[in-house]
């Protein structure tokens, strides 16, 4: 697919990987787009959260196609639910929780595209869909940091509780 022809992705199609325990399918990317954008589904477990970040090269969009979520979009909070949409700009820290207790999928759109190649480094390869890898160790979310770096992402550290 290129950025001037039309294309289905079916259900199910695409190019897959376990980012934690999201199951990230790739459906369209800079390749398909010329840069533009790029499209994602994550199958998200019930009760994951992602770290809280920063995209300083690109918005992320997403539409909620399944579930029950909280986004966090700068100093803001969402709730968010099937059929919903959440606009993020880059330069702001967000991240979002599955609040639910069964799986939710999300369509994630980031323009301009490119954030993909930072995926494809930090994912792991899908063996069974319905299996997620080990959590990461402490040695692999050091370099995942070091990898968003790269790509303008700043992963926020986890506040330490108090005592």
């Amino acid at each position: 697919m290129t950025n001037n022809t039309s294309a289905l992705i079916a259900k199910g199609k695409g190019s897959s990987l376990w980012w934690g325990d999201i199951l990230v399918t790739f459906k369209v990317t800079s390749k398909d787009t010329g840069g533009a954008f790029s499209v994602m589904e994550d199958i998200v477990p019930p009760h994951y959260s992602t770290p809280l970040h920063v995209h300083s090269l690109e918005d992320e969009r997403v539409y909620i196609a399944a579930g029950d979520f909280k986004f966090q979009v700068g100093e803001e909070i969402f709730h968010a639910t099937t059929g919903d949409y959440v606009n993020m700009p880059r330069g702001l820290y967000h991240n979002f929780e599955n609040i639910g207790d069964t799986k939710g999928i999300l369509l994630v759109t980031f323009s301009p595209s490119g954030i993909e190649d930072m995926f494809d480094e930090m994912g792991r390869l899908v063996t069974d869909p319905n299996t997620p890898p080990p959590p990461y160790t402490p040695e692999e979310m050091k370099n995942i940091v070091g990898i968003a770096a790269r790509y303008g992402v700043t992963i926020k550290p986890p506040t330490p509780r108090a005592s």
